[in-house]
């Protein structure tokens, strides 16, 4: 009898509007054949940040991969009862993930939007998420 592992994250009611979505506190479950349910388990077959961190670098590569300077700015970040904007650099996918997110515990949605990404983040300060852009920096903007 084989058992499948998958990603169980939380979904908020406006779901379809998103690409996807991402968590550093995801849980893994598996699936049992017997009863026909997801039951989560404190053993992963694989890595479940390393599969997230995958998924949302395949779809977010070509927005990813066209920023050849690799400076990104961020317009809006909910923090702390307030909105922040700002650059960051990142050439691999986790430092762009660690530049649009919190130290902590943290959910996001994400959808490509034109030429930026749109992200629902939500963390201890914005329990309820807040929603910020993500777009190539501007050479030379501050």
């Amino acid at each position: 009898m084989g058992h499948t592992v998958r990603m169980k994250l939380t979904h908020y009611k406006d779901i379809a509007q998103w690409d996807g979505e991402l968590s550093n506190s995801c849980t893994c479950s598996n699936y049992n054949e017997t009863t026909g349910e997801w039951n989560q388990t404190d053993v992963c077959l694989g890595d479940c940040w390393d599969d997230q961190l995958e998924i949302f670098g395949e779809s977010v590569k070509e927005f990813f991969d066209g920023n050849e300077l690799k400076e990104w700015q961020v317009d809006g970040l909910p923090l702390w009862g307030r909105t922040v904007s700002g650059k960051f650099y990142a050439k691999k996918i986790a430092d762009f993930v660690q530049g649009i997110t919190v130290r902590g515990e943290w959910h996001l949605f994400y959808k490509l939007d034109g030429d930026s990404l749109r992200v629902r983040l939500s963390h201890h300060d914005v329990p309820t998420g807040g929603v910020f852009t993500v777009r190539y920096a501007e050479v030379g903007e501050e």
